[in-house]
């Protein structure tokens, strides 16, 4: 890859990351996180994207550490992301 490339990359990545930390902190606030709720939620939307864009990027180990400084936000935070680290 060529630096730029990398640049973009680690961008992305960082974006992601703060999209997902934006959305955990709405997402806390809610009364009602029934499935049903959620799926029409747009911070959960963009929660759910950034998580994909988190481990499509970083892989496991980086979707384990943005769950592990952003489940402070939200005890649910595993619960919405689970299973996107074995992709």
């Amino acid at each position: 890859m060529l630096p730029s490339e990398h640049t973009a990359r680690y961008e992305t990545l960082f974006l992601a990351f703060r999209e997902a930390s934006d959305a955990c902190v709405r997402l806390s606030l809610l009364d009602d996180k029934s499935d049903v709720s959620l799926a029409r939620n747009p911070d959960y939307q963009r929660l759910h994207r950034s998580g994909m864009t988190i481990a499509r990027l970083g892989g496991g180990k980086a979707l384990a550490g943005a769950m592990a400084a952003l489940s402070g936000h939200d005890p649910d935070l595993p619960r919405y992301w689970a299973g996107m680290d074995s992709w």
